[in-house]
């Protein structure tokens, strides 16, 4: 359908509206007629892929819109929770720390003081800054601790989940009395044991 050679003075004009059209000056209409056909059929698979790629875009920014606004929901909650514990722990410890006639001492796995509340410097004798991060063996007589009843009492609370007992306690300036003492494991989520409490009453004038 073509006249002569006319490779050379073909020309293609791409834009949005007109993808392809040839024009050359030796073409019949019959050629240009049939080769810009054969062009212009591949517009609306060219406009249908747009359109695909544009919803497959649309949805990933929905989706990501989405989960960030999940995400942040989250870390928020998250932050709120942390901070209703942590008020919840600062009131039971300043709920502790008021407690004049127990003694409520904290102790981790190994059996060292890691707090200390104002009922447990008066009834042992000692400050936190001369008991914290020592044995609480410092509470029993040297014969009780060679008989080793202080691990004894820590073993029977770890495999049992608490241990109550009366017994003799020695304070800080060597003076025994008798005490009325609850020590309790305390272990996470997956039952590792954290540490234990240990909570004593002065009963000697009973």
């Amino acid at each position: 359908p073509w006249k002569g050679d006319n490779s050379g003075q073909l020309k293609q004009i791409r834009s949005e509206s007109n993808p392809h059209i040839l024009v050359s000056g030796d073409l019949n209409e019959y050629g240009l007629k049939v080769f810009a056909e054969a062009e212009l059929t591949e517009w609306p698979a060219i406009q249908l892929e747009r359109r695909s790629n544009l919803i497959l875009l649309t949805s990933i920014g929905g989706f990501v819109i989405l989960l960030s606004s999940f995400l942040l929901l989250y870390f928020h909650s998250l932050r709120e929770a942390k901070k209703r514990v942590e008020e919840s722990e600062e009131q039971f410890r300043l709920m502790v720390s008021g407690v004049k006639n127990y003694a409520i001492v904290m102790l981790n796995a190994d059996g060292l003081v890691q707090d200390w509340n104002a009922g447990a410097e008066q009834i042992h004798g000692y400050g936190a800054d001369e008991i914290v991060g020592k044995s609480f063996a410092n509470f029993y007589s040297k014969e009780d601790v060679e008989l080793g009843i202080p691990l004894h009492e820590l073993g029977v609370a770890a495999t049992e989940g608490s241990y109550k007992v009366e017994g003799r306690r020695v304070r800080k300036d060597g003076v025994r009395f008798i005490a009325d003492v609850v020590i309790t494991a305390s272990r996470d989520r997956d039952g590792v044991l954290r540490g234990f409490s240990h909570v004593a009453q002065d009963i000697t004038k009973r």
